[in-house]
């Protein structure tokens, strides 16, 4: 043999009309090849060997020789990582899979800049639709994969982080107490530091997600980490730090132009002389004119962001590592509202001996937090800077605070701006936990079978404090004389765990024989959780420097202190295998079949199977020669999967003991809820059929997905009646069914590759169709609390049901509506708007299209990077601008109400204004707006130095760079930003209250400049 075989290398050898031995790989030093699974296999080059000399080489599996070929094609980076797709338990080659898979790089996520790994995905994987809730640092994203498919269950998609799922909320226990209503839900994900991220996966259908099971209906995120390399040392120091601000802000009215409109409202209403102000003490007409207190300015606040980022990564032949470590830093743009993260990971990996492997990977994260109210919370935060009258000033004469209670209820705060920004007064702090520990043994029995077990514990905490002063809250009815309705102080603490103790184990065969290969999987998976919760409250404090709940005078006997430990557990088996024929003819089959302890007693276990192929259509002989088509690949896959995200005891019949039983007031046992033995978790069918390509020598790549997912055993909650005597009045059963059907599309195109200039192009669209099929008998009242959504059969969810606004009459100024006739008549009563509320299903409130362009520029050592979002055709409800638009005497309104209708402005959309008008409390369609939107979402500039550095400075590469992030948005909508998710609170909220927003905190823009160097 004139040149010896290369270690580590897939290798192909050629023998006159075909392939003789694909997918064998050569040992170190010697001619001997070792069979290894064809759907690892990577693209071919050839490499010349010369004349044969007749050796031959042997195969492992004792058969014929081969003579030495002239040429063996050596896949070059068949064995590498980096260019095997995790799948699920295993990665393939892309070009063996017959899923439908997403994937995004590690550089992508570096050079987004993003708070979390979520917002990196957003525009950039087909079918993946992000919303950033609001502007507030760690808070909630939402994330869709091919649409929501459920109401009742968890529509977000499975965590999976190094194989094993994670804690990524919500909790299963509803936040009690004050600090329930602060601030927007907190995201658990954005503990984890996206710097340590070296691929992120997203499984979209059926052939990807079975192996998931009863987890896998909303998709599934595979999250890798990053590993070491052989004989390769990386340090990376990372650091950036920037401004923030509002991307879009929505003004008010002055003080003066208040004053103004409450006069006329008050003489438009039947009056004479001047408006009503409010009853406070000391304040006047003649104070009120002469104060104007812009309080959005008191809370808004030029932010900061800052983070630096430390990694080491080495590795020899036996041992490789990953250390990392992080500290991150954002003051938001609301005053009182901080964010700090630390993060430490530590990823190892030794080969014991040529058969065992071990290796763990361990990671701790902290996030202290504090938050200030906004959207429904009662409170001086963001919701109050907007409400708050402009002619209320923040102090009294004697610097006390002005107005500091509520005037309408006991036991909630006031909402003094000013106040809540004196930690003194109010004080909402959070801290948040995150241990990963995982370890992992993977043995080779014999060559092509393998054994791997996988041992992880999650630990998530999350407690909260709460403290409000005497000075801005009245003591809560019950609590005794001397506090209700007096100044009372108050503080809670709330402490919420979610441990996961997660098993896997799994036998993984190898085998390829002549044209054919097998990969072949089964396993066993056990998950348990449990979610101790405790709550404290008290009220009343002996001074101002007490804030433990148990020093308080009251503590409430309903919620003084609560132990819950939520508890759920998953056992399953599966078995996957992927066969490939002539390296082109692929087949993939997945069965899994899972319990759950959420189930009920006569359904325990269910069964997700899925099939699916592919044909690498550029492999045969027809288009081998085609200089057009580099790569074609067709594939189908249907299958089945399962969402089990509902409550934990569901199905089991329930009971109470209290202290105060609906018998006579007395201690007894209530009984809280029927169970239902039937119960399972939902189903979900999907079809698949994809086209993978690529063209003009590789230039255009792009991959095409059409897919039908039905929802069936869609969980819907039935009422029981009083005369069953149930505290929880809901039954919930497997009842109805939806759809969710579309097409996706991404391409990747190399503009330009020649000499030192490059411009490379990623563009994705989707589109998705929702449609409830069934209700299971339910009327469209009955599924939702909220009246303004409805749920119909043969439309979407969250279809809005609201009265069709008519505009403004020119000649009266008055509101119009359309009757149940569609005629035009004025909206005189509350009644009258609710009689006249009809489904708007010409106007969704998912968008019928999403997706993003990104441009990527290299010249020489610049890099240029422009992102751009977009979303047509959903529409939002802005809550908050119907609450801004009528004059009830104690709230501003927004600076549109100045074009109100009056005799001399009678052409305006905006009708005549009328204090305390009977509808300002429903809402109609003029509140409906379409949210499209394009937002230019990330810029980045930067230059690398690589050639540059002096040898002596130890650097490889050093790069400096800026990113802009929310640059530019184009939209009609009217409020502070039409990407909204709203603040729900239950898995019903989030299913149907997306379009829906009230008060909520923008997204933010945000400038940061940083620097990269690499040793």
């Amino acid at each position: 043999m004139t040149k010896q075989l290369l270690q580590g290398f897939l290798i192909a050898v050629t023998c006159g009309t075909g392939s003789w031995a694909q997918g064998l790989t050569a040992a170190a030093g010697g001619n001997v090849l070792h069979p290894i699974p064809l759907p690892f296999a990577a693209e071919k080059d050839t490499l010349p060997l010369g004349k044969s000399t007749g050796k031959g080489l042997t195969r492992t599996n004792p058969a014929d020789t081969l003579p030495v070929p002239d040429t063996v094609n050596v896949l070059r980076s068949g064995l590498s990582p980096q260019d095997l797709v995790p799948t699920g338990y295993l990665g393939q080659r892309r070009k063996y899979i017959t899923g439908s898979i997403g994937s995004l790089s590690s550089a992508a996520i570096e050079r987004s800049v993003v708070p979390n790994f979520e917002n990196a995905l957003q525009g950039r994987i087909p079918g993946v639709h992000i919303i950033q809730a609001n502007g507030m640092p760690g808070s909630d994203v939402v994330v869709r994969v091919r649409g929501t498919a459920t109401l009742l269950g968890e529509a977000a998609p499975l965590y999976v982080l190094d194989g094993v799922p994670i804690f990524s909320g919500p909790r299963g226990i509803p936040a009690p107490g004050m600090g329930g209503g602060w601030g927007a839900a907190f995201n658990p994900l954005s503990d984890i530091n996206p710097n340590d991220i070296a691929s992120i996966e997203v499984l979209k259908d059926a052939a990807a997600t079975a192996i998931y099971g009863a987890r896998g209906a909303g998709g599934v995120v595979l999250i890798t980490t990053k590993k070491g390399s052989p004989k390769k040392t990386d340090i990376r120091l990372d650091y950036y730090r920037g401004v923030t601000s509002p991307a879009r802000t929505v003004n008010s009215l002055t003080g003066r132009q208040y004053l103004q409109l409450l006069d006329e409202s008050w003489v438009n209403s039947g009056n004479t002389g001047t408006g009503p102000l409010p009853t406070v003490n000391g304040f006047t007409r003649e104070r009120a004119e002469a104060t104007h207190s812009d309080h959005l300015n008191q809370v808004l606040r030029q932010g900061m962001v800052q983070q630096v980022s430390l990694s080491a990564s080495a590795g020899s032949e036996k041992t490789t590592f990953y250390i990392s470590g992080s500290y991150r830093k954002e003051t938001g743009i609301v005053t009182g509202n901080d964010f700090e993260r630390a993060t430490g990971r530590i990823n190892i990996s030794n080969d014991i001996s040529e058969k065992l492997t071990l290796g763990a990977n361990v990671g701790l994260n902290i996030i202290n937090y504090t938050s200030m109210p906004v959207g429904y919370g009662a409170g001086g935060g963001f919701n109050a800077a907007q409400t708050n009258l402009p002619v209320f000033p923040w102090y009294n004469e004697d610097q006390t605070y002005f107005n500091p209670y509520n005037p309408r209820a006991t036991g909630l705060p006031g909402s003094n701006v000013a106040a809540y920004q004196d930690k003194n007064q109010f004080d909402n702090e959070q801290h948040v936990s995150r241990t990963f520990i995982q370890a992992f043994a993977a043995y080779k029995i014999i060559p092509g079978l393998t054994f791997r077990s996988d041992a992880a514990l999650d630990m998530y905490f999350h407690s909260t404090r709460d403290y409000l002063s005497k000075r801005i809250r009245t003591g809560s009815l019950g609590s005794g004389a001397g506090r209700e309705g007096q100044p009372t102080a108050y503080a809670s603490f709330e402490r919420n765990s979610v441990n996961g103790y997660n098993l896997n184990n799994t036998l993984t065969y190898t085998k390829a024989v002549r044209n054919h290969g097998l990969t072949a999987l089964g396993g066993i998976h056990f998950y348990y959780s449990e979610n101790p919760h405790f709550f404290f409250e008290g009220e009343g404090f002996t001074n101002d420097f007490s804030r433990e709940p148990h020093t308080a005078s009251y503590r409430n006997t309903r919620t003084a202190s609560s132990l819950v430990t939520n508890k759920f557990a998953f056992l399953a088996y599966f078995a996957n295998a992927n066969y490939a024929f002539k390296d082109r003819y692929l087949v993939g089959a997945t069965v899994r079949t899972e319990g759950s302890s959420r189930f009920g007693a006569n359904r325990k276990y269910a069964t997700f199977p899925a099939v699916s192929v592919g044909w690498v259509v550029s492999d045969e002989a027809f288009l081998q020669q085609n200089k057009t088509i580099n790569f074609l690949k067709i594939r189908a896959s249907y299958g089945k999967t399962g969402n089990a995200g509902m409550d934990n005891y569901a199905a089991l019949e329930q009971w109470n003991l209290t202290a105060d039983s609906r018998y006579l007031n007395q201690p007894g046992v209530q009984y809280q809820s029927l169970g239902n033995p039937n119960l399972t978790g939902e189903t979900q069918h999907q079809l698949d059929v994809g086209l993978d390509f690529a063209v003009l020598h590789n230039r255009l790549r792009g991959t095409v997905d059409f897919y039908d997912k039905k929802t069936r055993d869609l969980l819907l909650r039935y009422a029981t009646p009083l005369s069953a005597g149930i505290t929880d009045q809901g039954l919930l059963l497997n009842a109805g069914k939806l759809r969710n059907r579309g097409l996706e599309l991404g391409i990747s195109s190399s503009n330009i590759v020649s000499g030192s200039f490059q411009w490379h192009t990623d563009f994705t669209v989707a589109h998705n169709r929702n449609k409830v099929l069934s209700t299971g008998g339910l009327a469209p009242g009955q599924i939702t609390p909220h009246g303004n959504i409805g749920t119909y059969e043969g439309h979407p969810l969250g279809t809005f049901y609201l009265a069709e606004w008519a505009g403004v009459d020119p000649d009266t100024g008055a509101e119009l509506i359309y009757d149940g006739s569609g005629n035009k008549v004025p909206a005189l009563s509350a009644a009258q708007v609710d009689e006249a509320r009809v489904p708007q299903f010409d106007k969704p409130s998912a968008p019928r299209f999403f997706g993003g362009l990104n441009n990527m520029f290299t010249l020489k050592g610049f890099d240029l990077s422009v992102l751009v979002t977009f979303a047509y055709g959903n529409w939002v409800l802005d809550e908050g601008e119907r609450f801004l638009s009528y004059v009830r005497g104690d709230n501003n309104l927004r600076a549109e109400a100045y074009t109100r209708w009056t005799a001399d402005n009678p052409d305006t959309g905006y009708p005549r204004l009328l204090f305390n008008d009977p509808i300002a409390g429903r809402n109609t369609t003029r509140f409906l707006h379409d949210a499209s939107y394009l937002r230019i979402k990330n810029v980045t500039l930067g230059y690398a130095f690589a050639k540059a550095l002096p040898k002596r400075l130890l650097l490889s590469n050093a790069r400096i760079y800026l990113t802009a992030q929310n640059l530019f948005t184009f939209t009609r909508f009217p409020g502070w930003d039409p990407e909204v998710a709203g603040n729900p609170g239950t898995n019903l909220d989030r299913s149907l209250g997306q379009g829906i927003t009230y008060l909520e905190v923008p997204q933010v823009r945000t400038f940061v400049a940083g620097i990269t160097l690499s040793f």
